[in-house]
């Protein structure tokens, strides 16, 4: 009696790939798609942090968070600081840290952007501009994906 089991060939084998965006919409969302709730500029939380904001941060983006989860300013005579922290995960997101006078002209001269120290997948960075600069003095933190 012969028994016949089904082969496959490798034409058959299918290699499904995602990108790192989509392998954290999975996670959170069970979709790969930059879509509805899942969407890079969606906030499912009403936070006000949209998604890719939670990813590059390391947030939950299930989680509502408090303005405190985000990046703090100070004064640190000479200088204007902003601290923050990243995931290492999202490597496929770019960032700088950035300086205003008027919120509208966003630059990058004499912004230093070092980082201080990781804890598993999460980056401290402190990003520095002379306080003398400009008055008033804003700092931002913005990031872009590759599709920016």
């Amino acid at each position: 009696d012969l028994h016949s089991f089904p082969t496959r060939r490798s034409s058959d084998l299918v290699t499904v790939q995602t990108t790192t965006a989509g392998a954290w919409r999975q996670q959170y969302f069970g979709s790969t798609q930059n879509a509805g709730p899942a969407a890079d500029n969606a906030n499912p939380t009403g936070d006000g942090i949209v998604n890719v904001m939670k990813r590059f941060f390391g947030l939950n983006p299930l989680v509502a968070y408090p303005p405190s989860a985000l990046p703090s300013a100070l004064m640190t005579d000479p200088n204007f600081t902003v601290n923050y922290s990243h995931s290492l995960l999202a490597t496929d997101l770019m960032w700088q840290v950035q300086w205003s006078a008027d919120l509208l002209n966003w630059l990058t001269n004499n912004v230093t952007d070092i980082g201080v120290s990781t804890n598993g997948n999460t980056e401290t960075r402190q990003g520095n501009v002379p306080a003398n600069t400009a008055d008033p003095l804003f700092l931002r933190v913005q990031v872009t994906t590759p599709s920016n």
